[in-house]
């Protein structure tokens, strides 16, 4: 048997063939090679995007004016809103609320802590009018006398105040979460301010029998 075979014929339609899938997928490298120069632009923009949500978020930290808490509405609060406590008090809960509440979790508390306790030190000794240099825990003692301040006494013991008061004065290390319920107790709950009226009330160098429920 014999064929008719046109080689210039099946080259020339073979030609065409190839040329066909070349065509088309030279068509899909060029799609995809435009896919991917748009992703590579998408990937730059968002990279900018990160590089300046990192750049605000470090002034945010660094910059005081920046602060969630700015310093001035603290102390314009403090200074309403504590008018009954002592200057210095008030300078020492000023520092502590402005740090407390502006700082994250990362840092160490300890000295925001004792300042919480100081400005309740202060005010302790100027009521309670002592000669004598009493430690904290003492002076806790003082107002254990008092049955108004069972309250109190039970959560100064619960939270370990005078236990963390020491370590954080002796290079200790206290949490913000710690530091917070010191700022519970005190500012939140109230007892500071009714301490202080408390003694205003009552003189106990006179007469120790004063003390009375509210």
């Amino acid at each position: 048997m014999k064929y008719n075979f046109n080689v210039n014929e099946f080259n020339e339609e073979m030609y065409n063939v190839f040329s066909g899938y070349i065509d088309v997928e030279n068509e899909e490298i060029k799609r995809l090679r435009k896919e991917i120069e748009l992703l590579r632009m998408r990937n730059s923009h968002l990279k900018d995007e990160v590089t300046k949500l990192n750049r605000e978020n470090k002034n945010l930290k660094e910059n005081p004016r920046n602060k969630k808490y700015p310093l001035n509405s603290i102390r314009e609060r403090v200074e309403r809103e504590y008018d009954f406590l002592s200057e210095e008090s008030r300078e020492s809960l000023i520092s502590a609320e402005y740090i407390f509440l502006n700082e994250n979790e990362d840092i160490d508390f300890s000295g925001v802590y004792i300042g919480y306790i100081k400005l309740f030190e202060i005010e302790l000794r100027g009521k309670l009018s002592l000669k004598e240099n009493l430690t904290f825990g003492s002076l806790i003692e003082k107002l254990e006398q008092a049955r108004v301040f069972n309250g109190l006494i039970q959560e100064l013991g619960k939270n370990r105040v005078i236990d963390n008061r020491n370590r954080g004065a002796h290079n200790g290390i206290i949490k913000k979460i710690e530091c917070g319920r010191v700022r519970k107790v005190l500012i939140e709950e109230g007892w500071l301010r009714r301490v202080v009226e408390y003694f205003q009330e009552v003189d106990l160098n006179n007469d120790e029998e004063k003390f009375e429920e509210f």
